[in-house]
């Protein structure tokens, strides 16, 4: 069997090697690397045009129900997947525990991780071990609240390692590295754990009365009808036009930026980057039966469209065109109690999964043809995911994870070490110390 490639972290698809073998074209991967930023753009632009609708009534009330109609129940009974990974009814309280077991290897060395994370509403606590081929079982200890973090490992003495990135950090590690950075990210960390309710009533509010303030002059007008194939048939679809100029969308996504869950980013000047390549806008959305059927955007960069083409549910079958190519596009259907789907990009399929959802049985595969089975059990108590090993040749990998009400917090022990403090002498102290542990671990003297 030929040996697997090594897969792209944030699409999962595979990186081949013999992509010009199958196409020539030089630009394709270019291509790809510019879609990232234009589906940003994209959504973008949707978010700020379906916000700027909430504003308003005659036929943007159309628009705001049509939105509802496609895109609410998603998660909430449509997809089957989505609706049973969805753990809301467990994690709500905000107290939980998520027991974690992941099991890999490579070759003759072999990996197992297991770990339990407990929640609170402002922090979180790690309590794992992690056992690797010929080393003993490391045991740590983690907690990460609004402060600090903080981190025991039994075996290398009795210290505990805090880091505290609020402050000031201008020990010996300033001179290693840029501390400012490391804040700054965990800073967005912790918000993104616990403070990621960007629709919560206050941003709401603020960004309503923004709003209001930059849109007094939008125009919502109507287009000429369109015809789309919608649950496999070809209808006629009433279109809507947005106007939205290139200053106030910089202001409204100015406004978004400004929320403390962007708080330390760069999240304004990235989105300053996209709209410098769109300029001003223009969004139409064609209605067929009180759902979307499509968003057409308009700007200085080729046309871009987002299609939805139905099924059991609207969002089920679904295009992403842009430059008149098909980019992206998402198959989906259910028959009897079993559920399918798959995700391709430039016709090359990335991702598909079989869903058994009366029994909880799922299989998957990914680009290469590498998949595996699963089973999903979710009573609103208690979701439990479990996933058999994924083979790649000489790799595999598996594990599971069990998400329950409630957390049991306990208290972590050891003697104080400031990294953020600590002076060269400290530093190197320690790492002489830790040298030590490592060799009479594994024998070398």
């Amino acid at each position: 069997m030929a040996n697997p490639g090594s897969f792209d972290v944030n699409t999962g698809m595979e990186i081949r090697t013999d992509l010009n073998e199958k196409d020539p074209k030089e630009n394709k991967k270019n291509k790809k690397l510019r879609i990232g930023i234009l589906i940003a753009a994209l959504f973008l632009v949707i978010a700020a045009a379906v916000v700027c609708l909430v504003i308003f009534n005659d036929p943007r009330t159309v628009l705001i129900r049509s939105v509802k109609n496609t895109f609410i129940n998603i998660d909430e009974g449509e997809n089957k997947l989505l609706s049973s990974l969805n753990a809301n009814e467990v994690t709500k309280s905000g107290e939980y525990t998520a027991s974690i077991k992941i099991e890999g290897g490579y070759e003759e060395n072999d990996l197992t991780v297991t770990a339990d994370a407990m929640f609170e509403k402002d922090r979180l606590q790690v309590l794992g071990d992690v056992l690797f081929s010929f080393v003993p079982d490391i045991e740590f200890e983690m907690e990460f609240d609004d402060e600090r973090l903080s981190i025991h490992i039994p075996m290398i003495k009795d210290i505990l390692f805090v880091y505290d990135y609020h402050e000031d950090n201008d020990g010996y590690i300033s001179t290693l590295t840029d501390t400012e950075v490391i804040n700054r990210s965990l800073e967005e960390a912790y918000t993104g754990l616990f403070e990621s309710d960007l629709l919560s009533s206050g941003n709401r509010k603020k960004l309503a009365e923004d709003l209001m303030e930059e849109i007094k002059n939008t125009k919502v007008t109507g287009s000429e009808k369109r015809e789309y194939t919608i649950d496999g048939k070809d209808v006629n679809c009433k279109g809507y036009r947005v106007e939205i100029d290139e200053d106030a969308a910089k202001r409204i996504a100015e406004s978004i930026a400004s929320y403390d869950q962007f708080k330390g980013s760069d999240i304004d000047d990235r989105i300053d980057e996209i709209l410098d390549l769109t300029g001003d806008l223009e969004i139409e959305f064609y209605i067929y039966k009180n759902a979307l059927a499509s968003i057409r955007v308009m700007s200085d960069l080729p046309d871009m469209e987002l299609m939805f083409e139905g099924g059991d549910y609207r969002c089920q079958n679904m295009k992403f065109i842009f430059d008149d190519e098909d980019v992206c596009e998402i198959k989906g259907s259910i028959e009897d109690d079993k559920e399918e789907a798959s995700l391709s990009i430039f016709d090359d399929e990335i991702f598909s999964y079989e869903y058994d959802f009366s029994e909880g049985d799922i299989e998957y595969t990914f680009a290469g043809g590498y998949g595996s089975k699963g089973k999903i059990k979710n009573d609103g108590k208690t979701l439990e995911i479990s996933l058999d090993y994924l083979d790649m040749d000489d790799a595999y990998v598996g594990g599971s994870i069990k998400v329950k009400k409630g957390s049991k917090f306990t208290e972590l022990s050891g003697k104080e070490f400031d990294l953020g403090k600590a002076s060269e002498e400290d530093i190197n102290d320690l790492v002489q110390d830790m040298l030590e542990i490592v060799n009479g671990i594994t024998g070398n003297n």
